[in-house]
């Protein structure tokens, strides 16, 4: 098996093929994550903590003026009856987003999976409406309901092993010196064994599932006979599935690296693109609102959507990667790939030529 193959091969796939961009974008929107400091009006505001200044060099309501004053979010007179539906409503948005984000993901990954596929079968990867049109279908579901058997086992087994890890603190309740020593000494070595317990787990269960949705998307398998059929893939295949894991945490971890000089350049040139007509709108209108009416609209043009764009190249590419290794590993074993939902002409899957 060419493990470097599999990779060159899946990078050209998507240089040449960009309707599969398109998924790869979805997938980075719905998969990603993101947070937020709370330290962000501390940023913002030099004064906003006793005895000290901001981390930047600005003193006063920067960047609005000594003048400007941060808006009250006090609920002051809100009446307990508007504040429940307040909060009933952005429950049931946010549910909605996510139901919405979870089967476009869904949606998204069964195309990519076909895609990619079809480029191996056909020598063309098909339209972006053809890839919603292969992604709209059963296997998308039966991805979710997979992810739901494998990962809901494992959610209520990390409970119970960081139960196990966290059990030597009881002995605090002793009060004597040497059982709070033992408690900490055996909490430390549990934990850590736990952890490394969780890690090894994590990527077991990882890499099966990028097999399983390959079983459910290409060979039109029910949900438990995909995760049977990927686990006895997976354990007879235990070496090259694993090099190839290895060689995409390599990627991983470079990808990594770039992306942090590139995010940091990105929001150094797009924070002063997005900025600049931002504040240079409130110094001739003193309206905060038209300010960040122009500066926000700006930074996600300027910083988040090429960034976005960056993440679904990446997220099709390793898409693409575990597809090829499906691909390899079926083809090793002589056994054709046949989707439920292909053409007669398209059920002799060649292996992969690098």
């Amino acid at each position: 098996m060419d493990h470097f193959g599999i990779l060159k091969r899946a990078f050209k796939i998507i240089w040449r093929y960009r309707a599969l961009w398109v998924f790869g974008v979805l997938l980075a929107l719905t998969s990603g994550n993101g947070n937020g400091g709370n330290g962000l009006r501390y940023v913002l505001n030099g004064d906003s903590r006793p005895g000290g200044g901001g981390m930047l060099p600005f003193k006063g309501n920067w960047p609005f003026g000594n003048g400007f004053q941060w808006p009250d979010w006090r609920l002051g007179s809100m009446e307990t009856g508007t504040l429940i539906a307040i909060i009933v409503g952005a429950v049931i948005v946010l549910l909605l987003l996510a139901v919405i984000g979870t089967a476009i993901r869904y949606v998204a990954e069964n195309a990519l999976i076909k895609m990619v596929d079809r480029t191996e079968t056909t020598g063309a990867s098909g339209s972006v409406g053809e890839g919603f049109r292969w992604g709209w279908s059963r296997p998308a579901w039966r991805m979710f309901l997979a992810d739901l058997v494998v990962g809901l086992p494992f959610f209520f087994a990390v409970l119970a092993l960081l139960a196990i890890g966290l059990s030597p603190l009881l002995l605090l309740l002793v009060k004597t010196t040497g059982a709070r020593v033992l408690a900490i000494v055996l909490t430390v070595g549990l934990m850590l064994l736990v952890l490394a317990v969780l890690i090894f787990a994590g990527v077991i269960i990882g890499v099966l599932l990028h097999l399983v949705h390959r079983e459910l998307a290409l060979a039109g398998k029910g949900v438990l006979e995909a995760i049977a059929s990927a686990w006895d893939l997976l354990r007879r295949n235990n070496k090259d599935v694993g090099l190839v894991w290895l060689l995409m945490l390599g990627v991983g971890i470079g990808w990594g690296l770039v992306m942090i000089v590139v995010v940091l350049a990105f929001l150094v040139v797009g924070g002063l693109l997005s900025a600049g007509p931002g504040l240079a709108l409130y110094g001739l209108t003193k309206s905060v609102i038209a300010g960040l009416a122009v500066g926000i609209p700006l930074f996600l043009l300027t910083v988040v959507a090429p960034l976005v764009f960056i993440s679904g190249l990446y997220h099709a590419f390793v898409s693409s990667v575990w597809t090829l290794t499906y691909r390899e590993l079926k083809a090793k074993e002589g056994a054709p790939i046949a989707p439920a939902d292909a053409p007669p002409a398209e059920l002799a899957a060649p292996p992969l030529v690098a």
